[in-house]
């Protein structure tokens, strides 16, 4: 990975998430807590972090001819490893019903290029089953080794959030204090999380 003082003003940079896209840096922010990078992209100036940019220099352009078994070959295997970002791959992976509101949230996660969100819906719209949606098209992308979900006491004591998750075909272990107290501990002694608790929710 390339090291966030390499990109100076006028290199050729390529975004990690799109690796067809590049674009030439125009000037460097060191002033936050890590550095951006104003990078002129189709067009439009737009701001990006170190972490996001890749050297265009590192990108091995290939001039090798392949056959068409062998170009079929590769093309699957990059639509494998880089899921489209137009594609919902968990669109029929729960038993709820199609609310198309429902499937903007892990429409716009999954197009960003720093995935955070905040699901700020109004009550009874949704905002368990969107996340869970998110959630679902994260393990259809990628293997998904820990969730942790913290949520108010109500939401476990009333089991919303495991009747939820059921409909999504997966199971939540609920931490107490004493099981969440254990797996601390056991995270203190090995350096990871215990394997058999890594799908969990705690209020």
């Amino acid at each position: 990975m390339t090291d966030s003082s390499e990109f100076q003003p006028g290199q050729l940079v390529r975004l990690k998430s799109q690796p067809d896209s590049c674009g030439a840096v125009l000037a460097v922010n060191s002033s936050g807590p890590e550095v951006q990078y104003s990078v002129l992209l189709d067009g439009k100036t737009r701001m990006f972090f170190a972490s996001q940019l890749v050297a265009d220099d590192q990108v091995a352009v290939s001039t090798e001819k392949l056959s068409a078994d062998e170009c079929q070959a590769l093309l699957t295997a990059r639509y494998i490893n880089h899921p489209s970002t137009s594609t919902l791959y968990s669109l029929n992976a729960a038993r709820i019903n199609f609310v198309a509101y429902q499937f903007r949230p892990v429409i716009r996660f999954i197009r960003a290029d720093r995935p955070r969100l905040l699901i700020a819906d109004g009550v009874g719209v949704g905002k368990t089953i969107e996340a869970c949606l998110i959630l679902r098209e994260l393990q259809a992308r990628q293997e998904i080794n820990s969730v942790l979900i913290i949520c108010p006491r109500p939401l476990i004591t009333e089991k919303k959030w495991w009747m939820e998750m059921k409909r999504f075909d997966q199971t939540l272990e609920h931490f107490d204090g004493p099981k969440l107290r254990h797996c601390v501990s056991e995270c203190d002694l090995d350096g990871e999380w215990p394997d058999n608790h890594r799908f969990g929710i705690v209020p």
